[in-house]
């Protein structure tokens, strides 16, 4: 279950994840993760350096790619998901690191060819 649906289900969590006003439509997307990320518990703080490792690898693949970081990482971790209420946040994340993790296969591979199929 994602944060979004247990704030609505726990009311008790609102204070540590925030509630509607966090995760409701219409909300800014910049400001949607900021609750519980800035609450100091398990979740947020593991959201936090999660997004910095998979923004990071982005960067890193991006760059070697010589291609421009892919929009699902280029935004701030309170603004994960650009403001998606419908639960498609994961399903676009994966989606854009299979994809980068794909050209940098097709590339290393297309790099070290073997010597007898080099030009």
């Amino acid at each position: 279950t994602s944060i979004p649906r247990m704030a609505q289900i726990s009311p008790i969590m609102t204070a540590t994840w925030g509630g509607l006003e966090c995760w409701g439509q219409g909300v800014a997307s910049e400001n949607r993760w900021r609750e519980v990320l800035n609450s100091g518990c398990k979740e947020g703080v593991e959201v936090r350096r999660v997004w910095n490792k998979m923004v990071q690898e982005e960067r890193e693949s991006s760059e070697w790619l010589d291609k421009d970081i892919d929009p699902v990482f280029a935004v701030s971790v309170e603004g994960i998901g650009q403001g998606s209420v419908t639960g498609g946040t994961r399903g676009q994340t994966v989606s854009a690191r299979e994809k980068t993790r794909a050209l940098l296969l097709g590339k290393a591979l297309a790099d070290h060819r073997p010597k007898k199929d080099r030009a």
